[in-house]
């Protein structure tokens, strides 16, 4: 299990071609993506420079007709399934929107620890649904039938809506 707090870096990409379309004439495109990640591991910068690199390579080719590499999606996917249990979540003290403990199922929030670093001795599983969440593009995490997202510095959960038959 690793309860390493994530570490907040910006990776700047940047790759420029010059083409000449007519004697003395060129023609000067620059693509660049910068990216703020929260990571755990070094090796997750070098993953996404090469994600990164590979989209705008693809952007590189519409203008020289050759053929890229199929950029790999800038997808965040969390490197394994977090160790989350949702029992333990539910009993991590969450309140509703008026500060009563909340019932089974129902809508509230929690502070959230990587914000509240005052914080002493968190439940773990609040720091594991915190950094789970960041590794999410949309910052919102389904489990069981709640759906987690952060605000601000707390972290909420809501009742999952499903789709109704007909």
């Amino acid at each position: 299990m690793n309860d390493k707090v994530p570490v907040k870096a910006k990776l700047t990409v940047g790759k420029g071609l010059s083409i000449e379309v007519a004697k003395d004439r060129w023609r000067k495109v620059n693509y660049g993506l910068e990216l703020e990640l929260e990571i755990q591991t070094i090796e997750e910068v070098e993953a996404w420079k090469e994600k990164s690199e590979a989209t705008i390579d693809g952007w590189i080719s519409r203008h020289t007709g050759a053929v890229a590499p199929s950029p790999t999606p800038l997808i965040v996917t969390p490197s394994k399934i977090p160790d989350l249990d949702i029992r333990e979540i539910q009993d991590a003290g969450w309140l509703t929107y008026q500060k009563n403990p909340c019932n089974p199922g129902q809508a509230g929030w929690v502070k959230d620890p990587i914000e509240f670093t005052s914080w002493k001795d968190p439940p773990q599983v609040l720091v594991r649904l915190s950094a789970a969440i960041r590794k999410i593009p949309e910052k919102k995490l389904v489990l069981g039938d709640m759906e987690y997202f952060l605000n601000k510095k707390f972290i909420n959960r809501a009742p999952v809506k499903r789709e109704s038959a007909r």
